[in-house]
């Protein structure tokens, strides 16, 4: 384009142009348009193109958002999940506690209710009665596995054993 205007300011500062100048410019000037011509139409393409691939982006971009949303609210039930498997478990940590616990008070407890059946029994091994107190020692055993004071009763089975064995010994 600079050399159009540099070649018509030479011929307008002569004077007049010849008729081949005329028609060169004109051919420079039809070949110069369709150069822009070219240009604007390449211009157009690649806006074009470049609004294909905004939308594309957009549209990927929003495939996206949606995922990661239902993501999300699968992490956060998930979490939810395991909040409620670990109340569960506490609460169940919890049971099991009072479980073990009242089987250390039913072992009290049982060992109190069956006191006098051991009171008994240790009266019988006294007075010498083996059979009634050994009787009487199992009777609580197996009442009171698990009581405190079940060791005492073994203890007395003991007893009633060996007294039996001191009675066969001495005549």
């Amino acid at each position: 384009m600079l050399s159009l205007a540099v070649l018509a300011s030479s011929w307008l500062g002569e004077g007049c142009a010849s008729r081949k100048q005329v028609m060169a410019l004109q051919k420079e000037h039809a070949t110069l348009r369709a150069k822009l011509d070219t240009i604007q139409m390449q211009n157009r393409q690649i806006m074009d193109a470049i609004c294909v691939q905004d939308a594309s982006l957009r549209e990927r971009r929003a495939t996206m958002d949606y995922k990661i949303s239902q993501i999300d609210e699968r992490v956060q039930m998930v979490a939810s999940t395991i909040g409620q498997s670990d109340s569960r478990y506490a609460e169940l940590a919890a049971a099991m506690e009072e479980i073990n616990r009242r089987a250390v008070s039913t072992d009290t407890t049982g060992a109190i209710l069956g006191k006098d059946v051991l009171d008994a029994a240790e009266a019988d091994l006294t007075r010498g009665s083996y059979d009634l107190a050994e009787e009487r020692f199992m009777q609580f055993l197996g009442r009171f596995p698990v009581s405190t004071l079940a060791d005492d009763a073994q203890y007395g089975l003991a007893e009633c054993f060996y007294g039996r064995q001191n009675i066969r010994s001495h005549p």
